[in-house]
């Protein structure tokens, strides 16, 4: 890891790299272990729960292991759901690429400059504190329906599959399907958080 890559880092910010260039497990374990834990107040008696994706560097026996230890409680989402289920994705994540292509072109058009590892930090950083304000991060959360809990916000049809793949069924089995199919919603996989409170 180079210093200069955290050049004009926000304060509390760290890095660090790998290999291949790619997040993996052990990125992943000291982000949690070592950056995520300085931050989260108030862990001793209370348990805080981490929304996750199913990328294989957030699974791992270590980690929940770990987990389990530190009273947090690392929650997968279902695959494919991030973009309607992870207050980050629905919230801040477009704000935040949106102020940062704004500042990489401004700083490209005003000082002729390139975009390199070297002030990719310093751009990021920038933008990070407009882009995961408290009102998007607030906002992600409710359009999710995590908290406040709301069961009902996510509409059904948004889960429903791509019409490509869409098999035509027989009256009989059209039947069968939409009598079982009643009780599978995406609010019974919101109500899972229901447990942990």
């Amino acid at each position: 890891m180079n210093s200069d890559l955290m050049k004009d880092a926000s304060p509390g910010a760290s890095g660090t790299v790998s290999e291949s260039g790619w997040s993996n497990m052990q990125v992943f374990e000291q982000y949690l272990t070592k950056h995520f834990v300085s931050f989260v107040p108030g862990r001793s008696d209370s348990k805080t729960l981490v929304l996750l994706d199913g990328h294989r560097s957030h699974v791992a026996l270590v980690l929940a292991e770990w987990a389990k230890q530190n009273n947090i409680i690392l929650f997968i989402l279902p695959s494919h759901t991030s973009h309607l289920l992870q207050p980050l994705d629905v919230a801040c994540y477009g704000p935040f690429q949106c102020l940062y292509n704004t500042q990489s072109h401004k700083l490209m058009r005003q000082t002729s400059a390139a975009i390199t590892k070297y002030n990719i930090c310093q751009l990021a950083c920038h933008v990070y504190t407009r882009a995961l304000s408290s009102e998007n991060l607030q906002s992600g959360f409710r359009r999710t329906g995590m908290f406040p809990l709301n069961k009902e916000i996510i509409p059904l049809q948004s889960l429903a599959p791509s019409t490509v793949f869409r098999q035509e069924l027989s009256e009989e089995d059209s039947d069968t399907q939409s009598q079982d199919s009643t009780d599978v919603t995406v609010q019974g996989d919101i109500g899972a958080l229901d447990v942990l409170n």
